[in-house]
């Protein structure tokens, strides 16, 4: 296949007449010209389709996250972070996901979760694009304790009234972190040790367990429903709220200074700012608590509890 460099060598000793029937004689010339200019310009779409779609994809992507309200931030996306959001998947909680690292987001853009690209212990605007105002909580699944910690004094400080889980890798750590107003911390070591001597003492309570949270098994599950003060069933017994139905126990109530009763009666009044831990089939406990969210105004104070303030295990033991 000719080409223009054969062309310049010939037409610089071919007179015109002659370089006249190159032209005539050789239309494979021309057509090699089409295809390498056909060529070029697909190749330049194809370099530009993709720079468009990943714009469009980021738009898309800052669209959703700027649409969701009471959501949960889940920040590091390692194999904690990963667990933390198929959790958080399997009940049809919403939430984003931000790590510093887009190579650790695969699975997130298999699921279609909405994630960020940044670290949220240097630039808190990364909470601010994740609409942390307006969030139910954010977890902190990072392996770095002071990252962990930065990361916490930005959310508090953007959201006063945000509810904060965090990791933490040692005891020094987690008190550091209840101290700046975090209200759960997870000791990974924690939670293994005390899982696996569990497993060996009372292995059939451990089943037990573990069925009330298999979300495989919606046929016993527990949940958690806040009573907002001065709200409709402020005051009210527990079966005058019609809380505790056929089929439904309420396991304990958590007062808002700490004291719990366990295996209330239905006599029981409930007060503003209980916590009920119920268990029942998961049908039950959904109409449950959209009854008791249907008739209690929206949350605006804070849902900080001193109470709320300590650490607990919570996960495994990986850096990442």
């Amino acid at each position: 296949m000719l080409c223009p460099c054969l062309l310049f060598r010939y037409s610089n000793c071919m007179d015109m007449a002659s370089l006249q029937d190159f032209f005539v004689n050789n239309p494979i010339f021309f057509i090699s010209i089409g295809i390498s200019a056909v060529v070029a310009t697909l190749l330049y779409v194809y370099s530009l389709s993709d720079v468009v779609q990943k714009e469009l994809k980021r738009r898309r992507m800052k669209h959703r996250i700027s649409a969701l309200k009471n959501h949960y931030i889940l920040c590091g996306f390692g194999r904690v972070g990963q667990q933390v959001a198929k959790e958080l998947s399997s009940e049809h909680q919403a939430f984003v996901i931000i790590d510093r690292e887009e190579d650790k987001l695969k699975l997130a853009k298999e699921n279609d979760w909405p994630f960020l690209v940044g670290d949220v212990a240097v630039d808190e605007t990364i909470f601010t694009t994740a609409q942390v105002t307006k969030a139910k909580g954010v977890i902190i699944s990072v392996g770095n304790d002071a990252d962990a910690i930065f990361m916490a004094i930005s959310a508090r400080s953007l959201n006063p009234d945000i509810f904060l889980v965090a990791r933490a890798s040692s005891l020094e750590a987690a008190d550091k972190l209840t101290k700046i107003g975090v209200n759960r911390v997870a000791l990974p070591y924690q939670i293994g040790g005390y899982h696996m001597a569990t497993m060996a003492l009372r292995p059939s309570v451990v089943d037990f367990l573990d069925t009330l949270v298999d979300d495989a098994r919606p046929e016993l599950e527990m949940e958690e429903i806040f009573i907002e003060p001065k709200g409709h069933y402020d005051g009210k017994t527990i079966a005058e709220a019609d809380v505790a139905k056929q089929g439904m126990a309420v396991l304990v109530i958590r007062r808002n200074d700490g004291k719990a009763i366990v295996n209330p009666a239905t006599t029981t009044a409930l007060k503003g700012g209980d916590r009920l831990v119920l268990m029942g089939s998961e049908a039950d406990l959904r109409a449950v608590a959209n009854a008791v969210q249907k008739n209690q105004p929206e949350r605006t104070t804070s849902s900080v509890d001193s109470q709320d303030i300590k650490a607990s295990p919570f996960l495994d033991e990986d850096p990442n």
